[in-house]
């Protein structure tokens, strides 16, 4: 006897490896990133990182380096990096240390490599889709609704971005540890998980 569609596909969103298919979903997904390179912002953090062009190295000041004064401002027009008419009173600085550390990391794993620096974003998304997918499954039950918006979250296609380019691999991280967080809680909460408080 045949099993209809409409079944078999409300058992695979109820399914408990449902997170692990999804993770591997978008990472699939993900994987045309491998081809694109550095982009915007990804060459001149590159250049931050490994100290090219007469530019000190600091890793952990990647998202920082604009906060050295005029001189530095005017340096960083002088190359090409800042347009001719910014302010030489401009600063800018984020607080990115997790997004400073993986990058680092990227450079002293594969520092000739973006398809790996880019598989190692993907591992994130990744990571994320299954940290979403099974917070889902705590608020929502294991049923085919919390399976429908985990699918729905791992295709979602405002996820392209911050998978694609290195330089907002942030945004995964940041999603990623927050979910985390409220997994977390709601285990503490709910299940008395005392490592959840």
């Amino acid at each position: 006897m045949r099993v209809p569609i409409r079944s078999r596909l409300a058992s695979w969103l109820g399914s408990p490896r449902l997170p692990l298919h999804l993770a591997l979903l978008g990472i699939l997904l993900g994987l045309p990133a491998l081809g694109v390179g550095w982009q915007f912002d990804d060459h001149f953090h590159r250049l931050m990182m490994v100290g090219a062009e007469g530019i000190e190295a600091r890793p952990m000041e990647v998202f920082s380096s604009l906060m050295g004064g005029p001189e530095v401002i005017r340096h960083w027009v002088n190359v090409g990096v800042l347009p001719w008419w910014t302010s030489p009173d401009f600063r800018l600085s984020f607080f990115r240390p997790l997004s400073a550390i993986s990058m680092w990391i990227d450079y002293q794993l594969w520092p000739e490599s973006p398809a790996l620096m880019h598989l190692h974003s993907l591992l994130w998304y990744g990571a994320l889709v299954w940290i979403a997918a099974a917070l889902y499954r705590r608020w929502l039950g294991a049923g085919w609704c919390a399976g429908l918006a985990a699918l729905l979250y791992a295709v979602d296609d405002a996820h392209a971005l911050p998978a694609a380019w290195l330089a907002n691999r942030n945004g995964i991280l940041a999603a990623f540890f927050g979910l985390a967080c409220l997994w977390a809680y709601d285990r503490w909460r709910r299940d008395g998980w005392r490592a959840g408080a």
